[in-house]
This record gives structure tokens, sequence and C-alpha cells, in this order.
């Protein structure tokens, strides 16, 4: 579910929601309240983390909609800025100071030969990548202490960052979404529960 403005703080609110921009709260990536002159900027270090908190009463996330209809289930968002209401989530860990440092970038072993080209910071997007889906990897194998997530969201930023780069069609967007493509397959390998020889999953 895409909205206007197609800012990224606006669109991941709105999918994450429902709302759109003028009734979520979030109206953009960066915005003057006209009241009291204050600025805020949710794509900087200092206020991304925090950015649900903008949410506008009455707005409810897709994890609180889970938490009300099935009561006890566990949800999980990683490296996602509406995360209110999920039971993990990668900025929580960050808000807490669990989480201060990323996966060092030897770790990320899938990236096209020629990623070197594309700059800085898509190596470093990549690495973001690379702690979302191990973060997903944890809580599917429950290894926080958790029930099998009734809801993971799973929040990858290559593509986005290499096509504001390159263009949608450049050279550094198509190996960004082959670079998200590769992990996302893997952990759905890893992932799946093994096959009895009769078929059905084994429990």
């Amino acid at each position: 579910m895409a909205s206007l403005p197609t800012a990224t703080l606006a669109n991941h609110t709105t999918a994450v929601t429902g709302a759109h921009p003028g009734s979520s709260g979030i109206l953009h990536n960066a915005w003057v309240d006209r009241d009291t002159g204050s600025a805020t900027d949710l794509l900087s270090i200092g206020e991304m983390f925090t950015a649900a908190q903008y949410l506008a009463p009455g707005i409810e996330t897709i994890f609180e909609a889970v938490r009300r209809s099935r009561p006890g289930s566990f949800s999980a968002t990683t490296f996602e800025f509406c995360d209110r209401g999920a039971d993990f989530s990668s900025f929580a860990l960050v808000r807490s100071g669990e989480q201060t440092t990323l996966p060092d970038f030897e770790a990320v072993r899938h990236l096209d030969p020629a990623h070197g080209e594309y700059g800085d910071l898509y190596d470093f997007i990549s690495r973001v990548d690379h702690q979302s889906v191990t973060h997903t990897l944890e809580c599917w194998r429950r290894e926080h202490g958790n029930d099998l997530p009734a809801l993971t969201w799973c929040s990858l930023a290559l593509t986005d960052e290499a096509g504001h780069e390159s263009g949608p069609h450049g050279v550094a967007a198509r190996a960004a979404v082959r670079d998200s493509d590769a992990p996302s397959a893997r952990s759905s390998r890893r992932s799946r529960p093994p096959v009895c020889e009769t078929g059905p999953p084994c429990s």
C-alpha cells in the first residue's frame, strides 16, 4: 500500500497502519510544526529510532492489531520505523542500548562482486539488511524465548537506497534486488520446517 507523499517514513507508516499520511501523524520524512516552530527530521539518527511516537491518537499498527485479535501471540519487526506494539523490535534494541553495532562487513557474503563501485552507503545498508535478516531468523528459531511469531515484518532498505543513487533501472538498483533476494531465499530455506517422508511437516 503506497501513499502520497512517496516519502520513506510516510509510506512505512501507511504500510504498517493502513492510514494515509494525512491521518497517521507521520506527514513526511521531515516537517515543521507551525504552532511551535519545532522541526522534526525522522531520517536523522537522533530521531529515526523513536519515529513511532508521532503516530496520531487512535492509529493502530498491525502489531497492535495482532495483539488485540490474538492475545498472547508474538510479533516481530526488524529495522522498521513504525514498530509500536511489536514484541520484538530491532529499533527497540537500539533504543535500550542492547544493539550498538552492526555486523562486520566480512559477514555479508552475498553481495554483488561489483558492490564496491556503488559507494560506501551501499555497503553500509547491506550490513543493516544483514542484521535485519539475522534478527528475523532469531525470532523464527525462537532464540529470544519467544513463541513462533504470528507476524514477522522484515524491513530491507538496500533496494530503496540503490534506487535513489542510480535510478530504478540503474546497475546498482538491479544489483540491490539480487543482493536483497539472496539472504531472503537463504533464510526461507533455513527456517523451513523438516518434512516427513510421508509429506506433512514434522512437529
